[in-house]
């Protein structure tokens, strides 16, 4: 996978990677701060989505090529929820 591939597949492919191990609610909460709780339930869940699709981008932007490149996740990593 690299520039050849569609930026949207790259996109699809990795999305659900790294909702799988980061913890976007939390670090999208920690970043928007106290109010966050008040916001209503519908924009709460639009954010996410939002910051999920931004995350996402800004990690697949970085790939141009793939020649069996490999992440190393240090400490190792714990699953916070399964989607399977």
């Amino acid at each position: 996978m690299g520039t050849a591939t569609p930026f949207a597949a790259r996109m699809q492919t990795l999305q659900p990677i790294v909702q799988l191990v980061f913890d976007l609610e939390l670090i999208l909460r920690n970043s928007v701060g106290l109010q966050y709780p008040s916001f209503p339930a519908a924009a709460q869940s639009q954010l996410l989505d939002v910051f999920t699709r931004f995350t996402t981008a800004s990690r697949v932007a970085n790939f141009n090529s793939f020649d069996g490149q490999t992440f190393t996740i240090s400490p190792p990593l714990r699953v916070r929820k399964s989607t399977v």
